[in-house]
């Protein structure tokens, strides 16, 4: 969904300058919409998946740990 937005938004084809038709509709409603709603939903699965298990200072500083070196590497 969010690649879809990508492709209608980003893109260097301009969707307003099409003709009012069912073409024109899917691009804006179906696949320029599904991008925030995909959003949306990744967020939720990610905190689901963070609010999972419990959360200790070990824990916490692990993952800070982990994140960062994935982000310097």
């Amino acid at each position: 969904m969010i690649l879809m937005h990508r492709f209608i938004v980003h893109n260097g084809y301009d969707v307003l300058k099409l003709p009012l038709g069912p073409g024109r509709i899917f691009f804006q409603l179906v696949m320029q919409g599904g991008g925030k709603i995909g959003v949306v939903i990744i967020f939720f699965i990610s905190a689901w998946f963070f609010l999972d298990k419990e959360q200790t200072v070990k824990s916490k500083l692990r993952r800070v740990c982990i994140m960062e070196r994935e982000l310097l590497f």
